[in-house]
């Protein structure tokens, strides 16, 4: 993929910029170069069990259990707690959220299981509320999330930080396209965009000045540009690591498995769930997704605010503003925001309706002439094994007293 193409000019003359990095060489050539060559990249409050914080203890733990088996186990029980307030048969068992696939607590010591972070390593960094969201995993899944989804989120994000300071991250093939001449010149350096406007690229040469990352000749026509003062036209190429397509499908596991930590099976076992998780295991096992569609239904969807930017995870119900939309969940990080589709029982929507109506009735009105949602921020973890309302809003049966005569 060609990132950009502009017209340059070539400033200075044979001896092009020259110095060390470290221990190697490099050779530095500054171009002028003309307005806008970079354009944007294209767009694609319970305290949390911790494994430096166990928290409550809710079982004994086998003798010798290591702290990482104990954090395991700690994971292990709240996740089988709220199971079992799901699911009464399966008290005890562990379902694996994105598989569904289930597991008894033996699966901790045969290493079938594992600590699954919510989040990509880049976005925990320095995120404290961030890289204490934990769950439990299946090891197959806790790989397969980590090598498709995890690498090319930081990727596409180390990318994006270089396209907005003008240092480009990584080492990009560079073609001169030299005025009159079809052949380009092929180059792999580095590519900074300065201040006032012109373009650095750095490359490697031996002790002997020739490239180690071209040909000779390419060297010869690009020395030769300089010397004559030629205009040229350049093509900075993208990394041939980044593959965009599986940017989404990262963010839409983490923001399900945020969904999970925070409401628990009630959520994640309902049939509307469905599409998300066949998105998410699909993109384990699909090696070409350069056809990968992304949702882009109202209530299932990923996408990246204009300018809003969120440092802690955000997780919102979206109450629609018009009766008959359809319900979601987003979820806000950074820049990004995912949609998922959202269940619930319908009294106590009407319910929620009507309170929302009563206090907000004119930010309401406001949002129904936009036909957009009132958004309503969901605080919960699961990994605290609790009782709150957004159970009963999933459904959970009311109690009621009866009297008897």
């Amino acid at each position: 993929m060609e990132a950009n193409c502009a017209v340059v000019y070539v400033k200075g003359g044979a001896g092009a910029k020259e110095g060390t990095q470290g221990k190697q060489r490099v050779f530095r050539s500054v171009y002028k170069v003309e307005p806008d060559l970079f354009g944007k990249m294209p767009l694609l409050e319970l305290s949390p069990l911790s494994p430096n914080t166990p928290g409550k203890i809710l079982r004994n733990f086998p003798l010798g259990a290591t702290v990482t088996k104990v954090f395991l186990h700690q994971l292990f029980d709240s996740h089988t707690a709220d199971l079992a307030e799901v699911c009464p048969q399966l008290a005890g068992s562990f379902i694996c959220p994105i598989c569904l696939l289930i597991f008894e607590r033996g699966a901790i010591a045969d290493e079938l299981v594992d600590d699954g972070h919510v989040w990509p390593k880049h976005f925990r960094k320095g995120r404290p509320k961030a890289a204490a969201m934990h769950v439990l995993l299946c090891k197959s899944c806790n790989g397969k999330a980590g090598t498709q989804g995890d690498n090319q989120i930081q990727l596409y994000e180390n990318i994006r930080h270089g396209n907005e300071t003008g240092d480009l991250y990584g080492t990009r093939r560079v073609q001169l396209f030299p005025e009159g001449d079809e052949k380009p010149i092929d180059q792999w350096v580095k590519v900074k965009l300065d201040k006032d406007g012109s373009l650095t690229i750095s490359g490697r040469v031996d002790k002997t000045k020739k490239w180690r990352d071209g040909s000779p000749k390419d060297q010869a026509r690009f020395e030769e540009l300089f010397s004559k003062q030629r205009r040229a036209k350049i093509i900075i190429h993208d990394l041939p690591a980044l593959r965009p397509q599986t940017v989404a499908p990262g963010l839409i596991t983490s923001a399900y498995l945020y969904a999970f930590w925070a409401l628990g099976y009630r959520y994640i076992l309902h049939k509307i769930l469905d599409p998300v998780r066949e998105h998410i295991t699909t993109s384990f096992t699909k090696k070409d997704m350069m056809d990968w569609a992304l949702p882009v239904e109202d209530n299932f969807q990923a996408g990246e605010f204009g300018s809003a930017r969120y440092e802690t995870p955000h997780l919102y119900f979206a109450l629609p503003a018009v009766a008959g939309q359809y319900l979601y969940s987003q979820i806000r990080f950074l820049r990004y925001q995912v949609r998922l589709p959202f269940h619930c029982n319908e009294l106590m929507l009407g319910s929620l309706a009507a309170r929302a109506r009563a206090e907000h009735r004119v930010e309401l009105e406001q949002l129904q002439a936009r036909s957009e949602a009132f958004y309503l921020r969901i605080p919960c973890t699961k990994t605290q094994v609790h009782d709150c309302w957004w159970d009963y809003f999933m459904g959970k049966p009311l109690l009621r007293a009866t009297s008897q005569t």
